[in-house]
């Protein structure tokens, strides 16, 4: 009977099993993965551009600088009749029989959309009766509905000149003017702001806005609004994490007070937003609309600034006012 077979010491070596050393291997290279990965998604975030839309409050009420007055009920005038007016001869009843009729004819056109022809029928109606408070009334607000403040403003400072002869319409009249004149402050501000800019050598610029739907009704339940950021310099290389983007959306409250609006999505349309493939790069924002139900907030507007280096680039509001009740910094 043969011996049994004894064991070597020196034989261990090369009876262990292949497999172990692939698998020592493995482990070394998920190592090695998960070090990568690591530092990979550390240096993503950080170069990601730093998006702010945590809204600050305003130190106080705004005024509704942005008012438009179609939404505004047309007062219940006095006959345009004027005692003490420079006319040196009363007008007859033909004469305030048509500028009456003119004054109806131009409401309706304007209910209809047609500003011009309601602008034609008063601007009749001025031409029978110059100081007549209705006529001047209506026009001031057919302007101002058109969008064109200068020439509202001048019909609203021919009321308030009539004094106590202009009535019910005198009252509104120095309403209207005042926020007219604000409105055209700040849009010569943001003029003056944007002239300047053009002066500096800007990086990244807000090259347009794009609301959807365009059309909102009381049946919209959210807006989609998408900023385009252009890269102003097409040459420039632009290194994210040295931007930074302020977006804020606001609600008003029943007493004029501004509160920052509830769940707000933004979110850039391509990621990352580096700027390397094209010169745009879209910020995506989905705001459900605020609606005045049992007294509750309304939809307010939006702020958006664009930096570089801490340097301020570019900013927009709707409505314009949110750029002086938060100045940049």
């Amino acid at each position: 009977m043969p011996p049994a077979p004894t064991s070597n010491p020196h034989s261990k070596k090369r009876l262990r099993p292949w497999v172990y050393g692939v698998a020592v291997w493995l482990v070394v290279l998920f190592v090695l993965a998960e070090a990568l990965m690591l530092g990979g998604s550390i240096w993503f975030r950080n170069s990601k551009v730093q998006l702010d839309t945590v809204a600050p409050h305003p130190p106080a009420a705004v005024p509704d600088v942005n008012t438009k007055s179609p939404e505004m009920p047309i007062p219940n005038l006095p006959k345009p009749e004027i005692p003490g007016r420079l006319s040196v001869a009363p007008l007859n009843e033909k004469i305030i029989r048509e500028v009456r009729q003119l004054n109806n004819d131009a409401q309706e056109w304007r209910r209809r959309g047609e500003f011009s022809q309601a602008e034609s029928a008063l601007n009749q109606a001025r031409e029978l009766d110059p100081h007549n408070p209705l006529t001047l009334t209506n026009l001031a607000q057919l302007l101002e509905a058109m969008g064109d403040d200068a020439r509202a403003l001048e019909h609203w400072k021919n009321i308030i000149q009539l004094g106590a002869a202009a009535g019910q319409a005198g009252q509104l009249a120095r309403e209207r003017a005042v926020i007219i004149q604000q409105r055209l402050a700040v849009e010569q501000q943001a003029r003056q702001r944007e002239l300047a800019r053009a002066a500096l050598r800007r990086r990244m610029v807000i090259d347009q806005v794009l609301t959807v739907p365009a059309a909102v009704t009381n049946q919209t339940p959210e807006v989609q609004v998408n900023f385009a950021i252009r890269r102003a310099d097409p040459k420039l290389s632009v290194n994210p994490s040295r931007m930074r983007v302020q977006l804020f959306f606001y609600d008003r409250l029943p007493d004029n007070r501004l509160t920052p609006a509830r769940s707000l999505d933004a979110r850039w349309v391509g990621t990352p937003a580096d700027w390397s493939k094209s010169d745009i790069e879209v910020l995506r924002v989905n705001y459900p609309l605020a609606r005045d139900e049992a007294g509750g907030r309304l939809r307010y507007g939006y702020l958006l600034r664009l930096y570089y280096d801490g340097e301020l680039q570019d900013e927009r509001a709707e409505p314009a006012e949110l750029l002086r009740v938060f100045p940049a910094e």
